[in-house]
């Protein structure tokens, strides 16, 4: 796959995530959960339908109590004094 092909493909996968978004009022996991989405989705090369990935992403983050963002994480690193946010997405860098 091309790196074209690659892009629209991501861009699909982060559509497809935001229409099925169900949680409002935390749209700060929606980038973690199109992270996570889009590396799992490439990983099972398309064998794997994105509702059935969310659901997944769900079981995994959400019955946890108060599951955090990587935003959450980078205001609390705000707020003890780092000066530039935590990398704190083990998909970004996957590929």
């Amino acid at each position: 796959m091309s790196d074209i092909e690659k892009e629209v493909l991501l861009s699909k996968l982060a559509s497809d995530v935001v229409d099925l978004w169900i949680l409002p009022e935390r749209d700060d996991l929606l980038e973690d959960c199109i992270d996570e989405i889009s590396y799992d989705y490439l990983f099972y090369n398309g064998t794997m339908h994105v509702k059935d990935l969310i659901i997944i992403w769900l079981q995994k983050k959400l019955f946890i109590a108060n599951p955090l963002s990587s935003k959450d994480v980078d205001r609390m690193a705000k707020d003890y004094g780092e000066d530039k946010p935590v990398d704190s997405s083990p998909y970004q860098h996957r590929g």
